[in-house]
C-alpha cells in the first residue's frame, strides 16, 4: 500500500485545480485497488466482506463524481 502524503498549503487555483485533479486520478487508483481486494475476499469465501468493500468502491465512485462536479466550476479561472 502507498504512503500518503497530501497537504494543502497556500496554492493559487491553478494548483488547487491540479490538486483536486490530481485527488480523482488517486482516489481511481484506490478504487480498482479495492475491487482487486474485494474479488479476493469473495474467491476466499469472505462473501460479506467482499460486498461491504464493493459498497465502499459505491462511496469512492460518489465522492469523485463530486469532486468532478467542483471541478467543473474551477474552470479557466485566472
Amino acid at each position: 500500500m502507498s504512503e500518503h502524503h497530501h497537504s494543502v498549503g497556500a496554492e493559487g487555483m491553478d494548483e488547487l485545480k491540479a490538486l483536486m485533479e490530481y485527488m480523482i486520478n488517486h482516489n481511481a487508483n484506490h478504487i480498482e485497488e479495492l475491487l482487486q481486494i474485494a474479488e479476493k475476499l469473495k474467491a476466499h469465501g469472505n462473501l460479506p466482506a467482499g460486498k461491504k468493500t464493493i459498497e465502499a468502491v459505491d462511496e469512492y465512485n460518489k465522492g469523485n463524481a463530486l469532486l468532478k462536479e467542483a471541478l467543473g466550476f474551477l474552470g479557466d479561472e485566472k
